[in-house]
């Protein structure tokens, strides 16, 4: 496919590209696949083809539309994805709100400055008004383990939602776990380490799980592991 320059803008061609995109809703799933396969080939360069299609997708050509965001890492798309994620459409909600996290997520991944917007959009959906949503920054974030993330998840480790303050303690274990750029949230959690109420579904940890924000805390604790934070553990499991 070659996409033609139009200005500042970027036209899809009416060939190959438009019958992966109607391969794409093919009921088929061979079909669907070998569209899905020719899509990722064509590499980044089909990213602004990709978004000025996408308005025209539905199903599962839309879901797969989503995860190539992903698949092809462009920061073109984070900004899309970002929508998706705070989308307020209750019968798509789940699988595109979901999906789209997990495509922020793995551009956030990638070498900087491209993870630079993705992790700015997922710190910016973890204020969002809805709990899910803000379920799912917590979560990716932490997955990314960007030392950018150690504010805005400190924070939350005050969210009135407590799988919130559970998952922000576990992005704040995970990125202390790479090195001391989690240290300054270590007040917080020991904050946390009071907080026994029981999650709505236990917390999976490298060790185990959580079953309250104050398990989740001191697991974040242990893998910060500064002196304060020793200290804080002896005192709640009232060793020396």
């Amino acid at each position: 496919m070659v996409l033609q320059p139009d200005g500042n803008k970027n036209k899809r061609s009416n060939g190959k590209f438009d019958r992966i995109i109607a391969n794409l809703h093919s009921p088929e799933d061979e079909v669907h696949r070998d569209a899905y396969d020719a899509l990722i080939l064509l590499g980044s360069e089909c990213v602004p083809a990709l978004l000025e299609a996408f308005p025209e997708t539905e199903g599962r050509a839309r879901l797969s539309l989503i995860r190539a965001f992903g698949e092809l890492g462009d920061a073109r798309a984070v900004a899309l994805l970002v929508d998706l994620v705070r989308s307020r459409d209750m019968r798509e909600y789940m699988f595109v709100s979901s999906l789209a996290a997990k495509s922020l997520g793995q551009i956030g991944m990638r070498p900087s400055p491209i993870s630079e917007q993705a992790i700015a959009g997922l710190i910016e959906t973890l204020a969002d008004q809805n709990i899910g949503v803000r379920r799912m920054s917590a979560l990716v974030l932490g997955n990314i383990a960007d030392a950018e993330a150690v504010p805005c998840l400190t924070g939350s480790l005050a969210d009135n939602d407590r799988q919130v303050r559970a998952l922000a303690a576990r992005g704040l274990g995970l990125i202390g776990a790479n090195g001391d750029q989690a240290n300054r949230a270590v007040p917080a959690l020991i904050v946390r380490l009071a907080d026994h109420d029981e999650l709505a579904q236990p917390l999976a940890l490298d060790d185990g799980y959580a079953e309250t924000v104050s398990e989740a805390a001191a697991w974040a604790l242990q893998q910060i592991d500064t002196p304060e934070a020793k200290r804080a553990l002896q005192k709640r499991n009232g060793t020396k």
